[in-house]
């Protein structure tokens, strides 16, 4: 099905023991250990002022309460998808993943926008898990640009940068090859 971030909604306050428990439970069975990447609950630094001491102190604060983020690699098997999401289902504290109600369907996975906003919030926009999400595109591959002045050609890949989040497309203008700079979230693979 393809890799990419999905969201597991849980019970507020539980998030790092249902964390703790997918990785005892869920990653211990050989079946999952390819399904699962990555485990997140997004946090953020913010600044609080401590009543006793008059002082000001940083403590981390979860962004969404109730929500864990999850990179997964969902199985194109029906049978192994299913085993999967009942598995998670049952973790005690987990409500179930955003976008689907059945155990045989696949959740909704976030939108390559949702997700750098996320990680762009929590502080993390550079952070590995991005970089391998972001990293989509390859030399030679036709795009299409989405966004700003070049909306609506087509053109081929001639470099990805994928520390800047750019890329270079070729472009036909007035019958003359250009090359164009553009951020990944501006072009989608044809």
């Amino acid at each position: 099905m393809g890799r990419a971030w999905y969201v597991l909604q849980a019970i507020s306050g539980m998030e790092n023991k249902v964390v703790d428990r997918i990785k005892e439970e869920i990653l211990q069975n050989d079946d999952f250990k390819k399904v699962v990447i990555n485990v997140k609950i997004p946090t953020e630094n913010v600044e609080v002022k401590n009543p006793k001491t008059n002082q000001k102190v940083i403590k981390k604060q979860r962004v969404y309460p109730g929500y864990i983020l999850m990179e997964l690699d969902l199985p194109q098997d029906e049978h192994l998808l299913e085993k999967f999401m009942a598995a998670v289902r049952r973790i005690r504290g987990v409500i179930g993943f955003l976008g689907t109600k059945s155990l045989r369907k696949p959740p909704k996975p976030l939108t390559f926008e949702e997700v750098r906003s996320i990680f762009e919030r929590i502080g993390e926009f550079k952070s590995k898990a991005f970089l391998d999400l972001s990293s989509t595109f390859e030399v030679g591959d036709q795009v299409r640009i989405t966004d700003g002045p070049f909306k609506g050609l087509v053109g081929r890949v001639a470099e990805v940068h994928n520390d800047k989040f750019k890329l270079k497309v070729i472009v036909e203008i007035f019958n003359r090859e250009t090359p164009v700079n553009i951020s990944f979230d501006q072009a989608e693979r044809i």
